[in-house]
């Protein structure tokens, strides 16, 4: 006694199981990949290479002229560092004297930019509104590099 309801949904059950094993093997072996061909460098906002990271980053081309970007006048906002104010700093080629502290910075999300022939992704990501009320004043973010 054949009951094709029963056969027909064993048959889903299998092909789905198969498909789910499929999709864990193929996440595993990318994670894999990755661990083995990327470095990432993972920086915390409340570092002082938080700032100097941004800092160059905000001198590279690629933000002078992205759709996505966070647009600051000081760093001040990650809190203290011994690095020199932007104001400090000599004017960038190009830029007007009167626009020497503004920079363009990483939006929060996903970047890619070159730099001497490699590819770097920049992940910019915010901590949740209840991590940074714990801070304090100090915008809590992470910035994390691959190459």
């Amino acid at each position: 006694h054949n009951n094709q309801f029963a056969s027909g949904g064993l048959a889903l059950m299998a092909v789905g199981a198969a498909a789910a094993l499929a999709k864990r093997g193929w996440d595993l072996g990318l994670e894999l990949l990755q661990r083995r061909l990327f470095v990432t460098m993972e920086v915390d906002s409340r570092d002082d290479a938080y700032r100097w990271l941004m800092h160059w980053l905000s001198r590279h081309d690629a933000f002078a002229s992205s759709p996505r970007v966070s647009v600051s006048t000081s760093l001040a906002a990650f809190g203290s560092s011994t690095q020199r104010p932007i104001d400090a700093l000599p004017p960038q080629p190009g830029v007007g004297a009167g626009a020497r502290g503004v920079m363009f910075l990483p939006a929060p999300g996903d970047h890619v930019v070159s730099f001497r022939g490699r590819w770097l992704w920049v992940s910019r990501a915010r901590a949740p509104p209840q991590a940074q009320a714990q801070a304090g004043r100090v915008a809590v973010e992470t910035l994390t590099v691959r190459v």
